[in-house]
């Protein structure tokens, strides 16, 4: 008998990982189109307004989850104890 996750869980748990990498990616590509300066500042601006609200989104939606009791991503474990 093997004590291992259901496969939903784990597939849950895989999914948090591969959004929160995605998350990262996001912000790191969204913090260097702000910080070009061959950007103009309108689009740097329309760039803050599509962050803002997908992100509302993102953290509405990730808070509605972990309210239910859902797990931590696994990624969590390497941010808590570095």
């Amino acid at each position: 008998m093997c004590d291992c996750p259901p496969r939903s869980l784990l597939m849950f748990t895989m999914l948090m990982f591969t959004m929160e990498n995605c998350f990262y990616v996001l912000m790191s590509q969204a913090v260097r189109c702000l910080k070009d300066p061959s950007i103009a500042p309108r689009d740097k601006q329309r760039l803050k307004q599509e962050l803002s609200s997908e992100l509302s989104t993102l953290l509405s939606s990730v808070s509605r989850n972990f309210r239910r009791g859902s797990p931590l991503s696994p990624a969590s474990g390497l941010l808590l104890f570095p």
